[in-house]
């Protein structure tokens, strides 16, 4: 009795409120290309399962029965739902509020019970290439395609087709191998499923033993392995960029792709590196993914007493003195008399008098920059 009574004045109180029965949000039927036409609220669609789950396990992607035009669709999934999507091929009913997806709208699954099988999985076959923005999302083919750089950390490739490779589900073709690229499109790119969409070996060709003075002679994209570099610079404000040197005081630029390599590396160290020669309009440069090897042993860096108004070759180190130092630009970069400007990546340039003896890295000639360093 007493419980009973305890239990009617906390539930006055509010603090044990009683459930009540949520009724199902209504959802009007719709086709995957009205939701690209701009269709939203919660909808139910027919269609068929594209794609496993990606490789973040977010979500899956579907495909319109009818194709055509923005016939593909991205599922969100709104819990662990261990057991979906069903098998590629399964004609599916799936009801869910709409949502906006990387490259364009997507559903939302918030409940397993609101994804209804229809029938069994069948053969489905991917659509041809185009740059027809009406293909984003969907299953598509670029035929003869060969792969002109190495996957780099988010799974993505370059290729000498009109796609490159995408990393939504965590596997791609290695440099120099061949075939027909199969899978879904998204940004411009294009994510094998699972290895049955390449059709051949995915594991490419080791990088390239090579060496500073050999880069003029090899093509962009071309996966290397350099010894015996030193870094002889710390890493840029941004944790991104530093130089590399060869015994001869021969210099590359590295890029660490902001993938944290400057807490895997030491300025002054003699160490090998691996990745993806890389042109810009400044010159070459090393892409980086992994931390390089240490050898052992350390050498000072070479640094050039030089004119700041003499020939600079990329990536050397110099000693010079600069002066008529304008004021810093939108990038924080300084002009000089001399014609070089200095570059801000390393230092604040603010501070900088003039003129000012410094230290700096050489980036591009054509005309070059200088790269002040602490």
């Amino acid at each position: 009795m007493l419980r009973s009574l305890l239990l009617t004045a906390l539930l006055a109180q509010g603090a044990c409120p009683i459930p009540s029965v949520v009724e199902a949000e209504p959802s009007e039927a719709a086709t995957i290309p009205e939701v690209w036409a701009g269709l939203g609220g919660t909808l139910t669609l027919e269609a068929v399962v594209s794609s496993p789950r990606t490789a973040d396990k977010r979500g899956f992607f579907l495909a319109d029965p009818a194709g055509g035009a923005h016939s593909g669709l991205y599922v969100r999934l709104g819990g662990v739902f261990d057991d979906l999507p069903p098998p590629v091929g399964t004609p599916i009913q799936i009801v869910g509020p709409t949502i906006e997806a990387v490259s364009g709208p997507g559903v939302l699954l918030r409940n397993v019970d609101d994804l209804t099988i229809l029938g069994e999985p069948a053969p489905l076959p991917p659509s041809a290439w185009s740059d027809d923005p009406g293909l984003d999302q969907a299953l598509v083919i670029l035929a003869d395609v060969q792969i002109t750089s190495g996957l780099d950390p988010a799974g993505l490739a370059s290729t000498d087709g009109p796609a490159g490779v995408g990393g939504l589900f965590g596997i791609g073709p290695g440099f120099r191998r061949s075939g027909d690229l199969i899978g879904i499109l998204s940004g411009g790119r294009i994510s094998l499923r699972t290895a049955d969409d390449w059709g051949g070996p995915l594991e490419g060709d080791p990088p390239w033993p090579s060496s500073l003075e050999e880069l003029d002679t090899l093509a962009d994209g071309a996966l290397i392995h350099l010894d015996d570099l030193l870094q002889a610079t710390p890493w840029d404000r941004a944790g991104r960029w530093s130089v590399l040197q060869d015994a001869e005081g021969r210099g590359l630029w590295v890029d660490a792709e902001s993938w944290g390599l400057w807490r895997h590396s030491d300025p002054g160290t003699l160490a090998s590196w691996e990745g993806e020669l890389r042109h810009d309009p400044q010159g070459p440069y090393l892409r980086a993914w992994l931390p390089p090897l240490p050898t052992g042993g350390t050498r000072p860096p070479q640094i050039v007493a030089s004119d700041a108004d003499g020939v600079l070759l990329d990536g050397s180190l110099i000693a010079t003195t600069v002066s008529g130092l304008g004021a810093p630009g939108p990038l924080g970069e300084r002009s000089t008399v001399e014609g070089p400007l200095l570059d801000d990546r390393f230092v604040d340039l603010g501070p900088l008098l003039d003129p000012a003896e410094i230290i700096a890295a050489v980036r591009g000639s054509d005309p070059p920059s200088l790269a002040v360093l602490p």
